[in-house]
């Protein structure tokens, strides 16, 4: 029996950003390759998103794969203007 891969943990630096603004994501506890639901690869990953956007990533291990990360909701708001 070969177990699977634990799920990544998704650390943000922010989980609210303003448009046009770009944040890092982080998935710890993967000893393989990190995918996100972006479909970009990485232990980090920077993202623009233009809209609220919900992140999940798995864990890769060879041929084996987690099941998916508890998801990370960024929510893009416009500017605060100015006093």
């Amino acid at each position: 029996v070969i177990n699977k891969p634990e799920s990544p943990v998704i650390t943000c630096t922010a989980s609210r950003i303003c448009a046009g603004d770009t944040l890092t994501l982080s998935g710890l506890g993967c000893a393989g390759t990190i995918t996100w639901s972006n479909g970009q690869t990485g232990a980090t990953i920077n993202i623009n998103p233009t809209e609220t956007t919900v992140y999940t990533a798995i864990c890769k291990v060879g041929n084996c794969e987690s099941a998916p990360s508890a998801a990370a909701t960024i929510t893009v708001g416009a500017p605060i203007p100015p006093v």
